[in-house]
Parts: structure tokens; C-alpha cells; sequence
């Protein structure tokens, strides 16, 4: 069953939710490939995904991401697609300081990762033909990056126990670009509240 559109403001778009967890979980929606909304025929354009992971136990410590598959007209014709398609998404944390405090703010980004599939069958490595997937499965298969870097060049510095926030041009420099200074740093807090001066380690002997 198709799920109702939110209000008036999405024509032609339906919704799928899945709650947030603190563990790792599975998803499964039935996406129809066409449909009628107003007496009018609809046909699958875009499945898009909306993101959400936590990285801190305030509310607020939630990233989001949006990515997705795209679909186009083709002919049930052509080469078929295998019956379970496997796709690949890696996510992936980016820090920045925010506010007076500094605290420590993540944002979440997610891009396509090219699998055994995509790279022999050139078919299914951009928009996808709609009419070959009827009945069909796509899995989607998302992980995260190991390595966190800096949301923005030329403000951290990154040293053997970790990264180091550049100073600037002084402790309430909201910016604060390196611009080759090496040597000055301030602290900032963790989500968590703690005062550090190295991330993610938060000090040079890592507690």
C-alpha cells in the first residue's frame, strides 16, 4: 500500500519512515514504479533517502544526510538486472566548532560507492530503467567511514594524537583559519561537555 503524500505541499511524492535506533537495523519498503494521484498516471522518478545518525546523546547530536536512486524510461528489452541489485552508500563524519564554547559539531555526508554490479553493467551506474525492475529487489547497503575529517580546509591541524583547532585570529575568531600559523591552538568542548584540545582524543595522552 502506497503510503499517503504529507498534506498539499508534495504533489506526486510519498513518504517512508523508519524510526531512529541506537542499533544497526533494516529497513524494507514495497516502492510502486507507477501510480495515479488525482486521476493522473505518476511514474517513478527518484527514490530519495533522508539520513539521520546520532553521534552524541543530546538531541541535537543528530547528522543527516540526503542521497538516493534515480530512475528513467527504457525499454524492458534491454540487458535485465539481477534479481537482488546491491548498491552501496558510505557515510561519513565531518567536524567543525561551533558557538562561543566551540563545541565539537558533526555533519553527515553520504555518496555512492561503485559495486561489482555497477562496474560490469554500465546500465545501473547512473539513472536506473524504470521498466527492468518490476518485481525486482534494489538493496542498499550503508556504512561508515572510519576516519573523521574536517568539515573545512585550513582549520585544524592534524598531528600524530589527533587534530588540533587552529587559533585564528584570537580565541573568539568564529572562523579561525590556520593561514600557516602551526603552533597556536584553543581548546573546545565535546558534545559531551568535556574541555579538550585534541579530536577525537580529546587530550595528547588520549582521555
Amino acid at each position: 500500500m502506497v503510503p499517503p503524500r504529507k498534506g498539499r505541499n508534495y504533489p506526486g511524492l510519498k513518504f517512508f519512515e523508519q524510526k531512529l535506533s541506537n542499533d544497526a537495523q533494516t529497513a524494507r519498503f514495497e516502492v510502486p514504479l507507477t501510480s495515479k494521484e488525482g486521476g493522473c498516471p505518476l511514474v517513478l522518478d527518484t527514490f530519495a533517502y533522508e539520513i539521520d545518525a546520532k553521534y552524541g546523546a543530546d538531541f541535537r547530536n543528530v547528522g543527516r544526510a540526503h542521497t538516493g536512486i534515480s530512475f528513467r524510461d527504457g525499454n524492458a528489452a534491454s540487458p535485465v538486472p539481477p534479481s537482488v541489485l546491491v548498491l552501496q552508500k558510505q557515510c561519513q563524519w565531518f567536524f567543525r566548532t561551533a558557538g562561543p564554547e566551540r563545541y565539537i559539531v558533526k555533519i553527515l555526508k553520504c555518496k555512492s560507492v561503485e559495486t561489482p554490479d555497477q562496474a560490469s553493467d554500465s546500465d545501473i551506474k547512473g539513472p536506473m530503467q524504470r521498466a527492468q525492475f518490476a518485481g525486482k529487489t534494489i538493496k542498499v547497503i550503508f556504512s561508515i567511514a572510519k576516519e573523521e575529517t574536517p568539515y573545512m580546509g585550513d582549520t585544524w591541524v592534524k598531528f600524530p594524537e589527533g587534530w588540533k583547532r587552529c587559533m585564528g585570529k584570537n580565541l573568539a575568531d568564529p572562523y579561525a583559519f590556520c593561514r600557516d600559523n602551526t603552533t597556536d591552538f584553543k581548546p573546545f568542548k565535546m558534545p559531551d561537555g568535556r574541555d579538550c584540545t585534541v579530536y577525537p582524543n580529546c587530550t595528547e595522552q588520549g582521555k
